[in-house]
């Protein structure tokens, strides 16, 4: 996601910057367009306003208020969370990171929800110490559960 936002805002730039001069440098004076008009002028500068003011309006809102969300989001899952504990009833790796030592693996587990009724979840993340091989099938974890979802049921 990071490469997406640095791609974009770079693609964004330079359709903002250098484009609109090297097309003004490409064209002569031979333009019919209303080049001195004030009204012209300010609807230009208004629309480049705008424009220039969604592209940073997005840009915080993707790095600060979303990060920050999410970290709430977190934290509220930690302090409200309901423990239950789950048996691992497969493993899968995806992937293997040589560079950090890490897994992406694909688990199931099977535990009891809210209402008391064992079910089985498949989740996918990043395993940071795969030496110690916790994640192994029948081996069990703890997990919180939250009673009141918001988007979809997150589960750590």
């Amino acid at each position: 996601m990071k490469f997406m936002l640095i791609f974009w805002g770079i693609f964004l730039f330079f359709f903002c910057v250098p484009f609109p001069i090297f097309i003004y440098m490409m064209t002569g004076e031979f333009a019919t367009g209303p080049r001195n008009s004030l009204a012209v002028s300010y609807g230009y500068l208004g629309f480049s306003l705008l424009i220039w003011g969604y592209v940073i309006i997005f840009f915080i809102n993707k790095l600060f208020i979303t990060t920050f969300k999410e970290k709430n989001t977190i934290k509220s899952i930690l302090r409200n969370g309901i423990p239950r504990e789950a048996q691992i009833i497969d493993y899968k790796l995806l992937k293997y990171i040589p560079k950090d030592n890490m897994n992406l693996i694909q688990v199931a587990l099977s535990f009891p929800n809210l209402s008391n009724t064992v079910i089985e979840h498949t989740m996918m993340f990043h395993d940071s110490k795969p030496q110690e091989r916790r994640f192994d099938a029948g081996n069990k974890v703890k997990v919180l559960l939250i009673p009141m979802f918001h988007r979809n049921p997150i589960l750590f």
